[in-house]
């Protein structure tokens, strides 16, 4: 993960030869259950937003059907769950989409709306 502009915020960076549908953005610690607020930031930009791929799979319905065990505590995919989310890719060069998507985190980490 790499921090976007550096506003906090965590990008998922390539590591290989992929065809990432979208990436993953993680809110910092410091604007830990303010999702809505930038999720709205960007819908308002016209920038889509999807969950991250389940997020914390435990919460998933579908597990009712599932044989499993967990160990532990999962704080680290809770907090996936409740502070990142998807936002679209291309395979093209998306730089000047990707400073757009810093200049609208940029607003909304600033705002006082939550």
């Amino acid at each position: 993960m790499e921090k976007i502009g550096g506003l906090g915020f965590q990008l998922q960076t390539e590591t290989g030869s992929s065809s990432w549908f979208g990436f993953a953005v993680i809110l910092p610690e410091d604007e830990a259950g303010n999702r809505r607020k930038y999720i709205r930031a960007m819908e308002t930009a016209g920038i889509e937003t999807r969950p991250i791929a389940a997020g914390n799979f435990v919460r998933q319905k579908a597990l009712q059907y599932m044989d499993y065990s967990i160990y532990g505590e999962l704080k680290h995919a809770d907090y996936i769950h409740e502070n990142g989310f998807f936002t679209g890719n291309h395979s093209s060069c998306m730089r000047e989409q990707i400073d757009y998507l810093a200049s609208v985190l940029n607003r909304a980490r600033s705002s006082a709306d939550v």
